[in-house]
């Protein structure tokens, strides 16, 4: 039986539309309905896709949504190292590099704002001394501004901040603080944090990142329920780099590319892929037209 996979809605723009796993032509078909809510009925139109020839056999065929030309910055794999060996960081460094990654992640916890602990500056020293990598350091941590220089000074490119950790009245000082510094912003947003709330501060940041998991662990589970809210930001800041953090795999890559997230922070199915320059190839090249 074919399966008829739902794609986006139409808050996005849809132009070329291919199979990501086979070359399998497809067809695109329109659908429009409504539905009620507390007694508002709202139209909504979605975009479905009928492969028009099966796939291979043992193949899924989904069909992959790519944005405009410009519309949206390209998709970059940032390996987070909370899950690459420590006992040989240098060599999976290297690894990351020879892979073909231009960015790595590295989650910062506190034991306080998140139920983990991580590492501080001197880890990110030792991390840039290693590599000329772009970091891009996630900290999670309840008084973020305490540690902002610190980590500009150990080698840090970009700092990303919790929105929840610093509210609405401090954040404008807290970004100023990061921009300051010399790194890149960014805000982080938990899976139960609305992003239209803070709109107003997307518009000075570089980056933004939806959290698709509670922070704190590895290893967890994507929250689907998140993949609105990218598409909100995405519909409202076409040029945004947007990055995910959180159970983002092969299974759900093309869903947040396809609701508009274009950087993936991948831990796990990252360092455990057996062929990991395969994987940066496979998910960048999603957005590439042909």
């Amino acid at each position: 039986m074919t399966a008829t996979r739902l794609v986006s809605r139409s808050s996005l723009t849809l132009s070329t539309l291919k199979c990501y796993s086979t070359n399998c032509p497809i067809t695109k078909q329109p659908l429009g309905f409504s539905r009620t809510t507390n007694g508002i009925t709202v139209a909504e139109h979605v975009m479905v896709i009928k492969p028009a020839a099966p796939a291979a056999s043992g193949q899924a065929c989904f069909p992959r949504l790519l944005p405009k030309h410009g519309r949206m910055p390209p998709i970059t794999v940032l390996p987070s190292l909370l899950s690459a060996d420590f006992t040989r960081l240098a060599d999976e460094l290297a690894a990351c590099k020879a892979a073909g990654a231009r960015m790595l992640h590295v989650d910062v916890m506190d034991g306080h704002f998140v139920p983990n602990l991580t590492f501080g500056p001197f880890m990110v020293e030792a991390m840039r001394r290693a590599t000329d990598l772009h970091l891009d350091v996630h900290l999670m941590m309840t008084d973020p501004q305490k540690y902002i220089d610190d980590f500009r000074k150990a080698g840090s490119d970009a700092i990303t901040i919790h929105v929840e950790a610093i509210g609405q009245r401090k954040l404008q000082t807290v970004m100023d603080q990061v921009k300051a510094s010399g790194a890149k912003v960014g805000l982080a947003l938990n899976p139960d944090t609305d992003p239209e709330l803070w709109f107003w501060a997307f518009a000075q940041v570089d980056l933004v990142m939806f959290m698709t998991v509670y922070p704190g662990f590895g290893g967890q589970a994507f929250i689907p329920q998140v993949r609105p809210r990218i598409r909100a930001t995405r519909a409202k800041f076409p040029q945004l780099d947007i990055q995910v953090d959180g159970g983002i795999a092969r299974d759900t890559i093309p869903l947040v590319i396809a609701d508009g997230a274009n950087r993936l922070v991948c831990g796990s199915a990252y360092f455990k892929d057996k062929d990991r320059a395969g994987f940066i190839k496979w998910a960048e090249g999603l957005s590439a037209s042909s």
